[in-house]
């Protein structure tokens, strides 16, 4: 197909290819202003984002971080699949996954399935329960200043049955349980865990100690 035609398709389906790839979802109970006018994107309540466990009670209902723990082309047929990426072209989304190969969110997950591997391995020998893996997303204003962040920058893994220390509890991974679980306000992480399209590195989004260019 040519790349015009991509293009095209991507720019008409940009919102579902984004859903593809995100890690959590944006909710919000969307009340568009009566009458005539310019659009207005207005909101009542309370906005919320939801994230998943590692592992999908159903496989068939894999959705957000339970993607990136599996094979490429799996991943990518497994997007493509879906209800809403009907109109979605799957050599799109080859390519927004080769752009999403430096994302420290998808690196963590890749190492939270990891190490889950390593303890399942060791339980098997030592013929004993393996013990379980969380993933805490770790909270607070950008650490770096000129590098994109690593897997290990933004999320901390735990092994044992103590889980995440109680300090923090904002957004907790867990190797499976309920199809997905509300997420706390951590601001720098909602933008990137949301809208890898806008930030493919990882970069970390808007918070609260985080200041223009010009200092103001």
């Amino acid at each position: 197909m040519p790349t015009v035609q991509r293009v095209l398709n991507f720019r008409q389906n940009k919102r579902n290819y984004n859903s593809a790839f995100a890690f959590a979802s944006f909710g919000a109970n969307i009340e568009p202003p009566l009458g005539r006018g310019p659009y207005c994107f207005r909101l009542q309540g309370q906005t919320y984002h939801y994230a998943s466990n590692l592992h999908a009670d159903d496989p068939d209902e894999r959705r957000y971080g339970q993607l990136y723990i599996l094979e490429t082309n799996e991943a990518i047929q497994t997007r493509a699949n879906a209800l809403e990426s009907a109109n979605c072209l799957v050599s799109v989304f080859q390519k927004i996954n080769e752009a999403m190969n430096n994302n420290p969110y998808a690196a963590a997950y890749h190492n939270m399935r990891a190490i889950e591997q390593q303890e399942q391995e060791r339980a098997v020998i030592e013929n004993m329960p393996p013990r379980q893996v969380t993933m805490q997303f770790i909270p607070g204003p950008d650490r770096r200043r000129y590098n994109n962040p690593t897997g290990n920058e933004v999320a901390a893994l735990f092994v044992g049955d103590d889980g995440v220390p109680p300090v923090y509890r904002d957004i907790v991974v867990y190797p499976i349980g309920l199809q997905r679980h509300w997420i706390a306000y951590i601001p720098c992480h909602h933008d990137p865990m949301v809208y890898p399209l806008l930030f493919p590195n990882g970069q970390p989004g808007w918070h609260i100690h985080k200041y223009a260019s010009c200092g103001t």
